[in-house]
Order: C-alpha cells, then structure tokens, then sequence
C-alpha cells in the first residue's frame, strides 16, 4: 500500500512540474515591457514628472480634468521592467478614480490632466510623486514608476 502511495505521488509531482516548465507550442505568456521613446521626446513637468503621448485620443471631446471621475485602463513597471500592476493583464477591468482628489499617486493626478479619451499617455514618476521612501507590495522604496495609461473617458454616473 505504501508503495501505491509513493507512485501516485510521483505522478502528481510529474504532472504539477510539467506544468511549470516553459513549452514550444506558442502557449506561454510574457508580459510586455514599457515601450521606449527618446528621452528628448518626453514632456518634463516642473515636479520632475516626464510624460509622452503615443496615442492622442479624441480631441473633438473634452480632455480629462481634476474633479472628473475618470476611466483609464494601466499598466505599471518598475524601471528594470518588472510589470508590478495592470488593470490589463491582472484584472482585465478598468480602473475609475476622481482625478485631482488624491485618490491615486500625485504622479497620477498630475500626468492624465489634459489626456483625450482613447489616448494613451506613458508617465515617468519620480518616486517623490509615486510613493516615495516607503516600500508597497512590489515596489521598493524610492522606486521611479513607469506608467501606461488609456483613458478611457469619464465614467457615466448612470
């Protein structure tokens, strides 16, 4: 009995291992990088926030401004490419918050004012505008977060 025991063991270790190793068939997954642009590229904000447009969005609608509860779709690394959040690839749900009201890193706050609806926008965040010398999750302290963020547009109080 003991020896039926230690043979199904080794195979549910086999197939729980196969499992973990990478395979040839296309099935794996990798989460992208931020995309790079030329440094000289980025909008520099006086608080050291840097940001660039890829995608302009909508300009015949109002662009995004504080007090506005907002959609945006994000996905956030760290500056060695690590992918710590995405309302993307994690949750695959959009994210609403009420722009200008601290809601968000000031980062945040300061860098989607002035986006269109369906633009996306790449923000660069000095850890004084992320979270500073404290450690979240993830994220170390005085980290500098990159940022891709799609707004969506403003979210429907119906």
């Amino acid at each position: 009995m003991k020896s039926l025991y230690l043979l199904i063991s080794f195979v549910l270790v086999g197939f729980i291992l196969s499992g973990c190793d990478s395979n040839d068939d296309g099935d794996d997954f990798e989460l992208p990088l931020p995309q790079e642009f030329n440094e000289a590229d980025y909008t520099v904000l006086d608080s050291g926030l840097r940001y660039i447009d890829f995608v302009e969005g909508d300009t015949t609608l109002a662009p995004a401004e504080a007090g506005t509860s907002i959609l945006v779709h994000y996905s956030g690394w760290l500056e060695n490419g690590f992918m710590f959040d995405s309302s993307v690839f994690f949750r695959g749900t959009p994210f609403n918050f009420l722009l200008g009201a601290g809601q968000v890193i000031r980062g945040w706050d300061e860098g989607i004012v002035g986006m269109y609806p369906g633009g996306q926008r790449q923000l660069v965040i000095p850890p004084a505008l992320a979270y500073g010398q404290i450690a979240r999750q993830n994220i170390p302290a005085n980290s500098t977060l990159i940022f891709e963020v799609q707004y969506i547009g403003v979210r429907s109080t119906q």
